[in-house]
């Protein structure tokens, strides 16, 4: 996350996927108040991705403290842009239900979304991905995990993978 960010169970976790039969990804937590590119850099440097991992996801959900909406936006398509160009695919928008549609919606409409709501919701949109809960549980994980519709066929979910 941010410019600095690491996951310490990257490695441990990322092992695991592919040692499994599930696809892979890896988000980015972006932090609104930090300088896009090295944020960007800080993705590039620590994600490798191979065919048949999901594209890079951006993962944005607070509002900036010390910069206009504005700036914010251009920061998030800066980040998108260099890691699109780095990874030559076009990143997944990662965000809750009510910041996407206030927030990104009207200039982020061609990036693949995936949608946070926890309540009974469906999207409104062409939404590729949809996590009803963080409070799922799946064998091998130890604790709660989150739980996602993916919004089409196996062929669509291939279009959102490294190929």
């Amino acid at each position: 996350m941010g410019v600095d960010g690491r996951d310490l169970t990257y490695h441990r976790n990322w092992q695991a996927i592919r040692q499994s039969e599930m696809t892979g990804g890896v988000y980015h937590y972006y932090r609104p108040n930090e300088n896009s590119t090295l944020q960007a850099q800080n993705y590039i440097q620590n994600v490798r991705l191979m065919p048949g991992d999901f594209v890079p996801i951006l993962d944005i959900e607070e509002l900036p403290t010390i910069q206009s909406m504005d700036r914010l936006k251009t920061g998030i398509q800066n980040w998108l842009n260099i890691v699109e160009n780095h990874f030559g695919v076009r990143p997944m928008i990662y965000s809750h239900s009510h910041y996407y549609n206030n927030y990104l919606s009207a200039g982020f409409s061609r990036y693949p979304t995936w949608i946070a709501n926890y309540s009974i919701y469906v999207p409104n949109r062409n939404w590729h991905c949809w996590q009803f809960t963080q409070t799922g549980y799946a064998k091998g994980i130890k604790g709660k995990v989150d739980i996602n519709i993916f919004n089409g066929s196996a062929a669509d979910l291939s279009l959102l993978t490294i190929r």
